[in-house]
């Protein structure tokens, strides 16, 4: 029941992304456009009630039921650090730990006040790289298997390089590491598959060319 694919007949406005539904999971029959012959159009027989119902949020660049169960997990994880952080007597240990973690992390004022500093030792590092050793060095120190792009699709790592160890396509008796870039591709307003992937592509013709002119993973 993805909203990427095939377009409604009449789309509604686009609206921000909406909150979570405090409903219990179950097959919900008001998904069902009873307009539709099912032998003639099987899909929007089963998922047309609910495309109509949902238009694509304005902050998003598609949407189906698993982009709403993410969001609902999300809100449920949302509402879970907004009760630990709260400093009551008997939280346990496991509950403080959390609890104080996310409202460190939520205490914007605070981390204005402390600017660069704590990034500090890391720009230092950076600001003492001299070659591409020191680079290469540098950038190996980061790497976290943190990426999975064939198995898992999993593709954000918060540093330049993600890594993921795999099965070779080519030896399956042989296993190796493979280093992927950051690529940012922050959701548009209107975008679509097609419109990602024509930005994305010159991203890569850079990369590609960039990457040409030294750099070597095996």
């Amino acid at each position: 029941m993805e909203r990427a694919g095939k377009p409604a007949a009449a789309p509604a406005a686009r609206t921000a992304s909406p909150a979570p539904a405090k409903a219990p999971g179950a097959l919900d029959v008001g998904t069902l456009d009873r307009g539709v012959d099912p032998c003639a159009d099987f899909y929007e027989f089963a998922c047309g009630g609910w495309r109509k119902a949902n238009p694509i949020p304005a902050d998003q660049t598609r949407w189906g039921r698993f982009n709403e169960l993410a969001e609902r997990n999300r809100e449920e994880l949302h509402q879970i650090l907004e009760t630990a952080k709260d400093p009551k007597p008997g939280r346990s240990p496991i509950a403080a730990k959390v609890g104080d973690y996310y409202a460190t992390f939520m205490n914007e004022a605070a981390i204005e006040k402390a600017g660069l500093r704590p990034l500090k030792p890391k720009l230092d590092r950076i600001a003492a790289i001299k070659d591409r050793k020191g680079l290469a060095r540098f950038l190996g120190s980061t790497l976290r298997a943190d990426v999975d792009a064939l198995n898992a699709t999993d593709l954000y790592t918060d540093n330049l390089f993600g890594l993921w160890v795999a099965q070779d396509l080519d030896d399956p008796a042989r296993r190796h590491p493979t280093a992927q870039p950051r690529l940012e591709d922050a959701p548009q307003k209107g975008a679509r598959d097609t419109d990602r992937v024509a930005r994305v592509e010159p991203l890569r013709k850079r990369w590609r060319h960039h990457s040409s002119g030294g750099w070597s993973f095996c």
